[in-house]
């Protein structure tokens, strides 16, 4: 069951904009409303690993938007980790007690 939670954990990740290894950044210029260049750039994302904090929480974006990704985030977490060993979540550098802590926030607090 490890490995599918690894597997549900890795793609609810990928889904909210958290990358295993590193997100790829694309900048683009726009001269007469086409695209002239596009440049790319990678980034390291160790420093995003925690599942309490997604990378989501530190982008600019208007507070309606981050507040639905917060409410769909926190429900996604809690229906991975909701029965699991405390073991499980040991092994993603949770708590139970931290995990309950932040599921029972509201969305408009980080």
């Amino acid at each position: 069951m490890g490995d599918t939670l690894s597997a549900q954990v890795i793609s609810m990740a990928t889904q909210t904009g958290m990358k295993r290894g590193r997100l790829l950044h694309h900048d683009a210029s726009v001269v007469n409303g086409e695209p002239t260049t596009v440049k790319s750039r990678r980034t390291s994302r160790t420093a995003n690993t925690d599942l309490l904090r997604p990378s989501f929480e530190t982008e600019l974006t208007a507070r309606p938007r981050l507040w639905l990704r917060r409410l769909l985030w926190r429900r996604q977490l809690h229906a991975a980790f909701h029965d699991e060993a405390d073991a499980v979540l040991e092994d993603f550098g949770l708590s139970r007690e931290r995990l309950e802590r932040y599921l029972a926030q509201p969305f408009w607090r980080a």
